[in-house]
């Protein structure tokens, strides 16, 4: 007798990599690349990084940094560094780099009451006000005192804030609302030598949070309370063995600030009933892998960002290629949920409006939108990539000794029409069996009701059941599911696997 089991919403609780040779609950995967897991709670095919601007900017740079301008008025232009110049704008890219010297890429950006101010730790300090003919030094605002080179800084509670790269243990905190002046008014210092848990430390990054400056260090974890009363600021708790090792990597996500150490991805949490900031590993289901790619990485070329509107926090780490990407909107509740993409992007910036820009090879800037990458050789948005899930192993309840697979049904929500290639494997075994099949979309076609529900795909998605006849004996299975993305997107919800009992003679 035939018999069955159904996996429902395979795979959205996202890689979990470190049990890859364990039995697993099929909600987990082993791959998931160029995958996100979408609002409804799909695992569905990521969007491309299409580009925005009609020609390639002058000298065809790589764009590095990619940062979003607030200027007074509320408008917003879109800043890209690389190839040593600073470019704004979208659909055309100007040079802003007017007379400065530039020699290293590696700006952090941050707004300051309508105006941008980067520190690169080399070059000297800039600014623009986004209507200027072009970015010019700190030093030459009137009121400017007491710059140093700094490679990181805060814009925060009316100060900017910035670590001397010539002392660095100390902080530096502007005048209030004078982010260029170090030395008048209510400005000042912070020295961490006399409160490092080792000597050795090196302050990699800052952020604000509930009223607190946080300094992360690469060993270690510094929060001072009242930091929006300068007069009332104190050493509230250091956190040591736990460190940030990219500045570039730490995000607010609301409550939250995740931030990369030398083990992963981390959380740094409060709540109202604790009176620490205890850190939760939130990449622990990809710590290998993601080990991996740090090893592989120069800390100075990760980047990030958070998108609120597509709910996932973004880590990037160009030399690999790979960008890590965690679904937040479980974070509450302590869950985190991965995927990966393998595209070749280098800044990212999320905008005002959530739209999220990629700095690409070439001189472009893209935006994440529709199916297709931008071919950098010609900037073309004809580059497709392969969406490509595994699951874990998985074991279907049956007390017989064999089982002989019969055929699988996979119920999908497709944009166009797509040739698809399912895979299965037994007992711990890597070699798969395989079936390739295409699905030509039909307007308003569906599978049955009730499957998807109320469904986010529209009119563009048809919802196919795609069937599989399989072949092989074995005990425990995987399954895996890959596909061209060329343009359109592809999503499954419910697998479901068909075989027959027997036994050993």
């Amino acid at each position: 007798m035939l018999r069955s089991i159904t996996l429902q919403s395979p795979g959205t609780l996202g890689l979990n990599t470190q049990d890859s040779d364990d039995i697993q609950d099929p909600r987990f995967c082993t791959q998931a690349d160029n995958c996100v897991i979408a609002k409804n709670g799909l695992l569905e095919s990521r969007k491309g990084f299409g580009k925005l601007n009609g020609s390639a900017a002058t000298g065809t740079p790589t764009l590095d940094v990619v940062y979003s301008l607030i200027k007074n008025d509320g408008t917003e232009v879109i800043i890209s560094a690389g190839g040593n110049k600073l470019w704004s704008g979208t659909t055309s890219l100007a040079d802003e780099t007017g007379a400065l010297t530039v020699t290293v890429d590696n700006w952090q950006f941050q707004n300051y009451a309508g105006e941008v101010f980067g520190y690169n730790g080399t070059n000297a300090p800039i600014y623009w006000d986004g209507a200027a003919a072009a970015f010019l030094t700190i030093a030459s605002k009137v009121t400017a005192s007491g710059i140093v080179p700094s490679g990181v800084h805060l814009s925060a509670y009316g100060r900017s804030w910035v670590v001397d790269t010539t002392t660095i243990s100390q902080i530096n905190y502007s005048d209030l609302l004078i982010p260029e002046d170090f030395n008048g008014g209510s400005s000042g210092s912070i020295d961490l030598n006399t409160v490092w848990p080792y000597s050795n430390d090196e302050i990699t990054a800052l952020a604000a949070h509930n009223n607190n400056l946080i300094i992360f260090c690469k060993k270690s974890i510094v929060i001072y309370a009242n930091a929006n009363n300068i007069n009332n600021i104190y050493l509230v708790e250091v956190i040591k063995d736990i460190g940030c090792i990219a500045r570039d990597s730490v995000q607010n996500i609301g409550d939250d600030i995740l931030f990369l150490s030398k083990d992963g991805v981390r959380s740094l949490g409060r709540t109202i009933l604790q009176d620490n900031m205890p850190q939760r590993e939130v990449s622990s289901q990809v710590r290998d892998e993601m080990i991996l790619s740090i090893a592989a990485e120069t800390p100075g070329l990760i980047r990030s960002t958070y998108n609120e509107k597509e709910g996932f926090y973004i880590l990037n780490f160009p030399t690999v290629p790979v960008q890590w990407v965690c679904d937040v909107r479980k974070a509450a509740e302590g869950v985190f949920r991965w995927t990966k993409w393998n595209t070749q992007v280098y800044g990212l910036a999320t905008g005002s409006d959530n739209t999220l820009y990629g700095g690409l090879a070439g001189g472009w800037l893209a935006k994440y939108e529709n199916y297709y990458d931008t071919d950098t050789s010609d900037g073309s948005e004809d580059q497709t990539y392969v969406m490509k899930y595994r699951s874990g192993w998985i074991d279907p309840g049956s007390n017989e000794n064999k089982l002989i697979w019969k055929n699988m049904r996979w119920y999908t929500a497709l944009g166009t029409t797509f040739t698809m290639t399912m895979t299965w494997a037994f007992d711990f075994f890597t070699n798969e069996k395989s079936y390739s099949a295409s699905a030509t979309v039909v307007a308003g076609s569906t599978y049955g009701t009730g499957v998807y529900g109320t469904t986010v795909y529209g009119g563009l998605s048809s919802r196919e059941l795609i069937k599989a006849p399989m072949s092989g004996v074995g005990s425990l299975i995987r399954i895996g599911y890959q596909t061209t993305i060329a343009g359109s997107v592809a999503a499954f919800n419910k697998v479901a696997l068909f075989f027959k009992a027997g036994k050993i003679r």
